[in-house]
Parts: C-alpha cells; sequence; structure tokens
C-alpha cells in the first residue's frame, strides 16, 4: 500500500502527531509512505525539529500524489482539498464543529479522529461519513521510563509542569491563580509553564511573561509568599522533550477540552502522575486508576477571547473546571508523592497497550484496506 500524509512541520500538536503517524508507517513492512509538508503555521514553520528529523522528513518528501497512492489530509476541515481518489481527512475538534466544517466533512470517504470524544462531536454536529478513531502515537523506546531528566539546576523539591498555547482553552490563568492559592508560603514546590503565544519571537515571549505576572498580581498574595513560577518559552527539540519532561514530577493541565490530549499521554508514558480535567478526549486513555482528574460543574459559552483567537468557537460551548477541585488534586500530590508515582507506573503499562507504532500503523494500514 502507498501512502502520502499530508500535514504541517512545527512544534504544534497536530504537527507532532501527523510525523508520528508517519514515522509508525515507515517502520512498517506493510507499505510505503511519503509526506508532504504544508506550511501553514508562518509563526512556527520547522521550529523544535532538529536536522535528524528535518532530513528524515526531506528523505520522504513529495509534492504529488499518483494514481496508486492514497492521500490522507492531516488538518482543520477548512484547509481539506478535494479532487483525490479518496477524500481523507484526519482532524480532531475540541467542542461541536461548526457548520462549515461540517458541510466539508460529508464531502469525504473517510474521517480519521484522536478519541471517541472528537468522533461523537462531530456526530453530534451533523457528519454522517465513517469516522474511525485512531489514536495518537509515539516512540515508546524513546518515551519510557528509563529516560534520563536534563540536569535543570533551579527547580525546588517538587516540580509541577504546564505545556501549552497559552490560550482560554489551556485555562493557564486559572492555574496560575490555584496554583499560588495551594501552595503560599510553600517554598519546596515549584511551577513550570512551558509555553507560547502567536510565536517565539522575543516580543511575544516578553508579553506573556507580563501576561504571567499580571495573572499572578491578581490573586493579591504577596509576591514574597508566591511559590515559584518558571517560565519556558522556546521551542524544544523534539528529541529532547521526552528528558525535558521527565525533569518535572507531575503534568498538570486544567484544559476546557482536548482533541486527545498528546502531553499528557506522553507524561504517563513516562511514569508520572498527571492532573487533567475529567471531560473530553483524554478520557480515553485517563481514569481514577491511573491519573488524578479534576472535577467539572456543566458548561458555558466559548468565552469572546478564545473566539477572536480562533472563530471557529462561535456558538460553541466547553466544559465549566472547577476550581476548587484543582487545587485539591495538586495539594493531594504533593502530599502524597508516593501514591503519586504509583500512579505514573499503572499509567505507563496502560499507555504502552495503546500508543505504539507497531499498534497504531497497523490499525491505519486495516482501516485503510476496508476501506479501499
Amino acid at each position: 500500500m502507498n501512502i502520502v500524509w499530508l500535514c504541517s512541520l512545527d512544534p504544534s500538536g497536530y504537527s507532532s502527531c501527523a510525523r508520528n503517524y508517519t514515522k509508525s508507517l515507515y517502520k512498517n513492512k506493510r507499505c510505503n509512505i511519503k509526506f508532504i509538508a504544508n506550511n501553514v503555521a508562518r509563526n512556527i514553520n520547522t521550529l523544535g525539529l532538529d536536522k535528524k528529523e528535518l532530513d528524515f522528513f526531506s528523505s520522504i518528501a513529495t509534492n504529488q500524489v499518483k494514481k496508486d497512492e492514497i492521500l490522507i489530509q492531516h488538518a482543520v476541515p477548512d484547509r481539506m482539498i478535494f479532487g483525490n481518489k479518496k477524500e481523507i481527512l484526519y482532524t480532531v475538534c475540541e467542542t461541536k464543529i461548526p457548520k462549515r466544517w461540517v458541510s466539508i466533512c460529508n464531502r469525504c470517504d473517510l474521517i480519521m479522529t484522536a478519541s471517541n470524544f472528537c468522533k461523537e462531536k462531530m456526530l453530534e454536529s451533523g457528519c454522517n461519513v465513517p469516522i474511525h478513531v485512531v489514536p495518537h502515537t509515539f516512540d515508546i523506546t524513546k518515551w519510557n521510563i528509563n529516560i534520563k531528566p536534563l540536569n535543570i539546576s533551579n527547580l525546588k523539591k517538587y516540580n509541577f509542569l504546564t505545556i501549552a498555547d497559552f490560550t482560554p482553552r489551556k485555562n493557564c490563568k486559572m492555574l496560575i491563580k490555584s496554583f499560588i492559592k495551594t501552595f503560599r508560603k510553600n517554598k519546596d514546590v515549584s511551577l513550570t509553564i512551558k509555553a507560547y503565544y502567536n510565536s517565539f519571537d522575543k516580543q511575544d515571549k516578553i508579553n506573556l511573561i507580563n501576561r504571567i505576572k499580571k495573572i499572578a498580581d491578581s490573586t493579591n498574595i504577596p509576591k514574597e509568599e508566591r511559590p515559584c513560577i518558571f517560565f519556558y518559552g522556546e521551542p524544544i527539540l523534539e528529541n529532547l522533550l521526552p528528558r525535558f519532561m521527565m525533569s518535572f514530577d507531575c503534568l498538570v493541565s486544567p484544559h476546557r477540552g482536548e482533541g486527545y490530549g498528546l502531553t499528557l499521554s506522553q507524561m504517563m508514558s513516562l511514569g508520572k502522575p498527571v492532573i487533567s480535567t475529567n471531560y473530553s478526549g483524554n478520557l480515553d486513555f485517563m481514569n481514577e486508576e491511573n491519573s488524578y482528574l479534576i472535577d467539572t460543574s456543566g458548561f458555558e459559552p466559548v468565552t469572546e477571547e478564545m473566539i477572536v483567537i480562533n472563530p471557529n468557537y462561535e456558538d460553541q460551548n466547553w466544559v465549566i473546571v472547577d476550581e476548587s477541585s484543582l487545587c485539591e488534586k495538586m495539594k493531594y500530590v504533593f502530599e502524597n508523592q508516593i501514591e503519586a508515582k504509583n500512579k505514573g507506573k499503572i499509567a505507563v503499562k496502560n499507555i504502552k497497550k495503546k500508543t505504539s507504532y507497531k499498534v497504531i500503523s497497523n490499525q491505519i494500514l486495516d482501516l485503510l484496506e476496508e476501506n479501499s
């Protein structure tokens, strides 16, 4: 089977997932794989990719699709280009999708998506074509409990991490305020915010740092009583990301909706505890046994700020995250570190079964063969 995967080359979750699907298929002897780079995210194109990664994708790059090749377009529906032998789209969503996307999706022969949540939201929105769940994948030889952490000298005795584009969907504002309130006067704990907004340019980083400071100041807790918050605003080379994440004790993500939650599953593969919202795509692999789930309290309209950033959220709702539950979960993990580590060990077993290159590439190929 001959396959062409189309996506961008950048540090976004979309691109990271597409690259790993491509690499998983490259290692599978049942197919031949090529890649088309559709670099639409101009502010972050190729960032976070080392020479080895770029060389690999250059070696399998193409700019055309031959008659005997199956094209898979990994993108939001707006970027779907029609006119192929089979119209196959890989996409995700965090809420119901707009009517414009529904009409595009319904022109496809087949849609692949990351989670049961995404599938349910697309069906609720009116999609009526075959939709199949294909979980994200990553190289378990690079994401495992034996990875050595980086030597980050200024970390505290216990260190939380969040990784996000700093938008309202990721709910970093609530996280910062909750962290400060929960660990007031505690100098043994830290939160590192690995984030960007708009781009990794110097001015955007300065703007984001100032925004984080304003959020911290809004708690009205004196600076000398606040726990330590670090900011890391550089793109991390993908081959260093496992070591970077292994340097922290717990990942926390009070998101308002995830199509899947790639970094959550990656942290779990390292044997680390994860705190995240009890809602959306991450529930395909997170449960009370292997992680800490933050309570929710209904739904509310997506904020105007998020709609300005991404108009596709207009007229949609997302989940309300319970701030007191977030505080309780962070405090509990900090005070029960042995139990939290044991949950991390359980998580490793769960993730390995679902995300390996072999499992996911075979799932994709079986699906394509059934729909050929």
